[in-house]
């Protein structure tokens, strides 16, 4: 295919809150397209806000930008704001889809024939609204299917919408790119679904650090580390479990919490005061809160043994740990509960349905951690690098349009 593609991505994150330390595979799959060659331009749409919080946040954000008065944003609207990334990629953030999706979706168009022309493939990864399969005439349409939102607690006042809206995103996208293999069982074994699970960038992990962070100096060896959002998918009750049955060792759990209100101390369910309260009652226990991204490598590397504590319930089975491929491509083992596209990795890990289960792993996780056996873990990330993920995805896209 000689054409190259113009891309209009509706994303599930704000290009803003990438920059400040969150990465997910919307960020991954992005950053790669705009290194290939196969892409002319890319127009990135920041999360719609579909809340009067979420319409707020994102307003402030532009009037703040105003004042900075930043050379490379356009403003197309009071509410809108158009950023230049890239000569490849823009950014477009318009708190008024909130307000008026009519008046919206004409601002969009007239963005998209000035900056793309009239031939453009959508790409979303927004289940929550869509109005672009109606208010958009794109040459394809692309859906990659990034956990199952109808199952995150967040979108839980709109499941019946979005159970609605992804019975016809299959039935009205070419393509659609599933995250875990379980989404195809769910949605039915159509042809034009397709399982790419997540990938790494191996080459953010591989390379040993030199320097011991200041926060981690004075915390004993043997550590042992959780990277991710503090929220309820952790099984606390595990946790409590390990650092009760292990107090020589020190857990290293790096993260933000979520929901992170100020008033979180008087909800004793909540996970931020969990963490915090199991912090004063375990010595071996730190919560470093959030770091930023490129830094979490050096984390890894100095700690002997990566865990996954989460709950296995419904919500897990739509997912693909990200953090599992980081961990390995970083040489850790790793010690997990039960969730998908472990398989591939079934002789790199070890899988623990029981608490006695995951405190045994533990220990002989930490004894398998050596040169060699970290070496052999490391190679194997190499197949699953993004870059070669990406490569599916275009080729599958090109093999799309070259049939029409």
């Amino acid at each position: 295919m000689n054409k190259k593609l113009n891309l209009v991505i509706f994303g599930m994150n704000s290009y803003e809150a990438w920059q400040s330390g969150v990465e997910n595979r919307n960020f991954q799959v992005l950053e790669e397209l705009t290194k290939r060659p196969e892409i002319e331009k890319i127009l990135f749409l920041d999360y719609l806000p579909w809340t009067w919080k979420q319409a707020a946040k994102m307003l402030l954000g532009i009037i703040r930008s105003r004042l900075r008065f930043e050379h490379h944003n356009h403003y197309p609207a009071w509410s809108g704001r158009l950023k230049q990334i890239s000569e490849k990629l823009l950014v477009y953030t318009d708190a008024g889809y909130f307000l008026n999706r009519a008046r919206f979706y004409q601002r969009l168009k007239k963005i998209i024939a000035q900056k793309l022309g009239d031939n453009y493939s959508l790409w979303s990864y927004y289940p929550v609204d869509l109005g672009y399969l109606t208010e958009l005439q794109p040459e394809l349409v692309i859906f990659d299917l990034v956990d199952n939102w109808a199952e995150h607690p967040s979108y839980q006042k709109i499941k019946k919408q979005l159970l609605a809206n992804y019975t016809n995103l299959i039935k009205q996208a070419d393509l659609v790119f599933t995250v875990a293999e379980h989404f195809k069982n769910w949605l039915g074994d159509e042809p034009n679904i397709y399982w790419i699970p997540n990938g790494v960038r191996t080459e953010k992990f591989t390379e040993p650090t030199k320097l011991i962070n200041k926060d981690l100096a004075t915390i004993p060896e043997p550590r042992v580390i959780y990277v991710g959002t503090i929220q309820k998918r952790i099984d606390f009750e595990l946790l409590e479990y390990l650092l009760a049955q292990h107090p020589q060792k020190s857990f290293i759990f790096i993260g933000p919490a979520w929901p992170n209100y100020w008033y979180w101390r008087f909800f004793p369910n909540n996970p931020h005061r969990t963490i915090v309260d199991l912090q004063k009652k375990y010595h071996n226990l730190h919560w470093l809160g959030r770091k930023p991204y490129p830094e979490v490598p050096a984390y890894l590397h100095q700690s002997k043994v990566a865990i996954v504590p989460h709950i296995s319930n419904e919500f897990i089975q739509y997912t693909d740990s990200m953090k599992i491929y980081e961990y390995l491509a970083a040489g850790l083992p790793v010690v997990t509960t039960p969730s998908p596209n472990l398989e591939q990795f079934s002789n790199f890990i070890h899988l623990a349905k029981t608490a006695p289960e995951f405190s045994r792993a533990l220990d002989q996780a930490l004894a398998e951690n050596n040169p060699v056996n970290n070496l052999h873990r490391q190679t194997l990330t190499e197949n699953h690098h993004w870059s070669k993920r990406v490569e599916i995805m275009i080729q599958l896209i090109e093999k799309k349009i070259t049939e029409r």
